[in-house]
């Protein structure tokens, strides 16, 4: 009996599911070494997504049915690829990497026990079931917070056409 309870605890420590919710929406500050460096809104349903900034400029990208397209409004330029490697903290918010729960004031954190691409240590903070925050450091030992605002469990449905005038840029 105890080996079975000893079996279950160490599981339920291990999350392999995904943290986020399936749909969700949110406003995303990103600050690197505590200065605000983008303002972005992030749309997720299922595994498309919408990863919109407004500050300090003006991109979109759009990852739909595994197509990454970049929107470059300044430029008037669209890319597109199939690599998904080129954005690898998108695969945190599909659930691909497994971490360690704990409570840490009155919240839930998630710590990364399992390597994620270009990212020494990764921690997601969730309270009242909403994702509040996700601070790593990135390989080059930067830190990086993304704090989520105005989180919300619904989205729209998602999908991508490049407007009219702008250059297609398409990459292997």
């Amino acid at each position: 009996m105890r080996k079975i309870f000893l079996i279950f605890s160490i599981s339920s420590l291990l999350i392999s599911e995904s943290i986020f919710p399936v749909t969700f929406s949110s406003d995303i500050e990103v600050i690197k070494s505590g200065e605000l460096i983008s303002q972005s809104k992030i749309i997720k349903n299922e595994n498309n997504f919408i990863y919109r900034t407004d500050y300090p400029y003006s991109q979109s990208v759009y990852i739909v049915d595994d197509t990454i397209y970049i929107q470059d409004d300044d430029f008037k330029q669209v890319s597109k690829s199939e690599n998904l490697n080129i954005i690898p903290i998108m695969s945190i918010f599909k659930g691909e990497y497994d971490f360690e729960s704990y409570e840490c004031n009155g919240s839930i954190c998630f710590l990364n026990i399992t390597p994620i691409d270009g990212v020494s240590s990764l921690v997601i903070v969730k309270n009242q079931g909403q994702i509040k925050e996700v601070s790593y450091f990135s390989l080059d030992y930067q830190s990086y917070k993304l704090k989520f605002k105005n989180f919300l469990m619904e989205t729209v449905k998602i999908n991508y056409t490049p407007p009219e005038g702008y250059e297609f840029i398409e990459y292997d």
